[in-house]
């Protein structure tokens, strides 16, 4: 798997996920539920998620047998997916599980613009705590021309993104103040 490129993800504004120059379509997501159960795993990573959990966040009333094997089956579809490469026998990369709980663990291998977002807003910031205004204009101008849209918004109605949307949607508005007054 190390010979592979990184996934770069689109989660501000339109959603995308690309392997080099490839973009999953929606034929790749042809599981119903796989995007879903992805989406949650990348915007809460390097965590356990508890099977249950799960199951009540991302399924409302759910039938407890026929979920727990709609999870599986759908973590299982985005290891194949996500690594095409893996051989029987060796561990899974990326979608690791564990008895009673799945996580998602990218280890630099995805591109997300969010993350870039908040890292660029992050050097700007610091750039211009530091006095150094043309440096910080520059990356805060880098930073805001990633934000294309709110996080994941085609996805309105999962309650659970809300607290990462709002986030970042307030780190936009404090940025692009920021820049603003550095461009004055």
């Amino acid at each position: 798997w190390q010979a592979h490129s990184c996934y770069r993800v689109n989660s501000l504004g339109n959603f995308g996920v690309w392997l080099d120059r490839k973009l999953f379509t929606d034929k790749d997501w042809f599981r119903p539920g796989a995007k879903r159960l992805f989406l949650f795993l990348m915007t809460h990573p390097e965590k356990w998620h508890d099977t249950d959990f799960l199951l009540e966040t991302l399924w409302s009333k759910p039938h407890p047998r026929k979920a727990r094997h709609v999870l599986t089956t759908l973590f299982l579809y985005l290891r194949e997916l996500f690594e095409p490469w893996h051989l029987p026998g060796m561990d899974y990369v990326f979608f690791q599980s564990r008895r009673g709980a799945y996580g998602f663990f990218p280890g630099g291998r995805f591109r997300i613009d969010a993350e870039d977002f908040q890292e660029g807003l992050k050097e700007a910031e610091n750039a211009r705590l530091a006095r150094k205004y043309q440096e910080a204009r520059r990356a805060y101008r880098r930073a805001l021309d990633l934000y294309l849209g709110d996080y994941l918004e085609e996805f309105p109605y999962e309650d659970w993104l809300n607290p990462r949307r709002d986030y970042l949607r307030e780190a936009y508005f404090s940025g692009t103040l920021k820049y603003t007054v550095l461009e004055r």
